[in-house]
């Protein structure tokens, strides 16, 4: 696939150590040229709709915000805007569950032209710029990677204000729910206070991810 440029948009940036989020122990120019890379050598698949691909990330420079559930464990949430401006939306994770390495990983890139249709491209909105908008990881195998979370995809399909219309009819909608469901029933975000405390009690030792990140391979 022809591409003109790759591009880190703000709203992954988010996904920091201190959040609930997957994130990269590596820097974003790193991150932005494992991508270009990929791209190059035809490692990804096609998202859901037109304007979005999903491209492979290598794991072990991944810590994952997604943990398997077991019977008994706590959940928590918080109702919070993913960005300034946004609806709130309501968010549950594992409570004190930290992140871990992850088994395996994907970057969601977007159209810089689909990201146009609500003003949140941040390259010109031409064939061949694409953005990175989030990094998905499980920390345990999964061939095909972890699918949209469901309320996410609802969001996305019902018209939620920041969501991106998924154009799907309502029989491919329950099938992408299905498979999102499947997936995430037994699944859920980690605790950001958990490894935000974490990282207070052993400064040292935690990951980062600015520019003097170690590279791991």
């Amino acid at each position: 696939m022809d591409y003109n440029e790759v591009h880190i948009n703000t709203f992954v940036k988010r996904q920091t150590p201190e959040s609930t989020f997957s994130h990269c122990v590596r820097s974003w120019d790193k991150v932005q040229e494992e991508i270009a890379d990929n791209i190059a050598a035809d490692k990804f698949k096609d998202g859901h709709r037109d304007g979005i691909i999903l491209v492979d990330l290598m794991p072990h420079n991944i810590m994952s915000g997604v943990t398997r559930l077991t019977s008994g464990m706590n959940l928590a949430g918080v109702y919070e805007a993913r960005r300034d401006g946004e609806t709130p939306r309501i968010h549950i994770y594992a409570l004190g569950v930290m992140k871990n390495q992850a088994k395996s990983a994907y970057a969601v890139m977007y159209s810089s032209t689909l990201l146009s249709e609500d003003q949140s491209n941040e390259l010109d909105p031409v064939e061949g710029n694409w953005e990175l908008v989030s990094i998905n990881s499980a920390c345990d195998e999964c061939d095909t990677g972890p699918p949209i979370e469901p309320t996410t995809l609802m969001h996305n399909h019902f018209g939620s204000d920041g969501g991106t219309e998924t154009k799907l009819s309502d029989s491919e909608f329950v099938e992408q729910l299905r498979e999102s469901f499947d997936w995430w029933k037994n699944r859920a975000f980690c605790d950001p206070e958990a490894d935000a405390l974490s990282m207070k009690a052993h400064p040292a030792t935690t990951t980062h991810t600015g520019p003097d990140a170690e590279d791991e391979d």
